[in-house]
Formats: C-alpha cells, sequence, structure tokens
C-alpha cells in the first residue's frame, strides 16, 4: 500500500476479476484481495475508498446471483 499507484492497481485488477463469468478466478480474485488487505491491515484505506467500494460491490453482486 506503500505505492497508491500500484495499490489501485491490484485492488481494480481484483474487481475485474471478481466479476469474471469464471468462479474460480472470481474466488481467488476474493482471496487476494482479502490478503492483500490483511497484509497491509495497520496502514490506512481512506486513498483507496472508491475502489474498495467498488470491491464490495463487486462481491455482493457476486453473491447475489442465483445459482
Amino acid at each position: 500500500m506503500r505505492d497508491q499507484d500500484k495499490a489501485r492497481s491490484v485492488i481494480e485488477f481484483c474487481n475485474l476479476s471478481i466479476a469474471s463469468c469464471n468462479p474460480k478466478v472470481a474466488i481467488h480474485a476474493g482471496l487476494v484481495l482479502f490478503n492483500y488487505l490483511l497484509a497491509f491491515e495497520t496502514e490506512s484505506k481512506k486513498p483507496f475508498f472508491a475502489q474498495l467500494l467498488k470491491s464490495t460491490r463487486a462481491i455482493d453482486t457476486v453473491l447475489s446471483k442465483p445459482d
């Protein structure tokens, strides 16, 4: 998270991957995002609020899809 451009790129890549039609890609993207956020849990996430909001919405969309 120290390099904000790289952090935004990782989060946006995960957002796109979570919306993938391939369930394995979506699951692994969620895991990457989760681990990335845990690795930098003590750092502020305020600069990435917009991207993380998109992440939450993408995850919510995937979870609300009927099987």
